[in-house]
């Protein structure tokens, strides 16, 4: 009997030694495994980076003035302590450009560079959507995301017209996305022989520049337009019958002159603050700070409403 209970007792062990080490071997594996799947969505991050920055990869452009082109990728990750993790892979680019192009018309460079943009954006977006890395994301990717290193993570491809600078010898056109409400985009033509600059605004619409022009002329234009939409005309002399049909409200005639903001297509005052107080903030009269320009839109409203 006591024989017996001692066989029991040694299987008994021998079967939770067992199950610890399979338990153990399945935790093993179960680690490797990740640790081999972030190794490879790293290698793959990698080797998509190495792509886009080879000067090969940009070669027969299709315009001829491009010379070369130098490409960065970024990586400019999210925040670990977020629930998603987000890999950004951002390109930026440098297209050196024939010297020939400073004697073009502004609005035609503007649209070069845009053209130009836009097909490597497309070569970009491309390359991006076939490459392993993606690849591999998909195939790993539970819904939006794939377990990574302890969290979660996603992956995105960035890069806009902002991402793009061209250069000759003598100077470097830059943009940058000045006004996010209304798609206005600045270019700055900057003469590096003696460190001066032209700044140029612009809306970019459907792959097409429109209403190009200096933006020494546009505040102008706007500071007038301003001062005139601002000086009400007096109250014109209505019939008594005229009056009585109004409630007794004589309404007061706006001015009809050219405005820049399109205050009427806005209900309230602060719907047209909402959109517009970064314009005012940049064009308008200087303000210390948003929360001025914010309060200055909300009086432009009412002033033509």
């Amino acid at each position: 009997m006591q024989a017996e209970k001692l066989r029991k007792t040694i299987i008994i062990v021998v079967l939770i030694v067992a199950y610890a080490g399979l338990i153990f071997a399945l935790k093993t594996k179960e680690r490797l495994d990740a640790e081999r799947r972030d190794n490879e969505l790293d290698a793959a991050r990698n080797e998509h980076k190495a792509m886009v920055e080879d000067p090969e990869f940009y070669k027969d452009s299709g315009n001829a003035n491009v010379k070369s082109v130098e490409a960065k990728c970024y990586y400019n990750d999210g925040d670990w302590s977020s629930y998603i993790y987000k890999q950004n892979n951002e390109v930026h680019l440098i297209v050196y450009l024939d010297d020939a192009i400073d004697d073009m018309d502004e609005f035609k460079k503007c649209e070069m560079f845009v053209s130009i943009s836009e097909e490597y954006i497309s070569r970009l977006q491309n390359a991006y959507n076939h490459s392993r890395y993606v690849e591999f994301f998909n195939n790993n990717k539970i819904g939006y995301s794939m377990d990574y290193k302890g969290t979660e993570v996603e992956i995105e491809h960035f890069c806009t017209l902002e991402y793009f600078t061209f250069k000759t010898e003598n100077r470097t056109y830059s943009f940058d996305y000045k006004h996010r409400t209304d798609g206005r985009y600045l270019l700055t033509d900057k003469n590096t022989a003696d460190n001066t600059a032209e700044l140029y605004v612009f809306f970019y619409y459907g792959e097409k520049v429109k209403d190009f022009e200096k933006e020494s002329d546009l505040k102008a234009r706007i500071q007038v337009s301003k001062k005139n939409t601002s000086t009400k005309k007096s109250a014109s002399s209505e019939s008594n019958t005229t009056k009585s049909y109004s409630s007794g409200k004589s309404k007061t005639k706006k001015s009809k002159t050219y405005d820049p903001y399109n205050v009427h297509d806005y209900k309230s005052a602060q719907d047209f603050a909402d959109d517009k107080y970064e314009e005012f903030y940049d064009y308008e009269d200087d303000f210390d700070d948003e929360d001025e320009a914010y309060d200055a839109a909300e009086d432009y409203w009412n002033e033509h409403n």
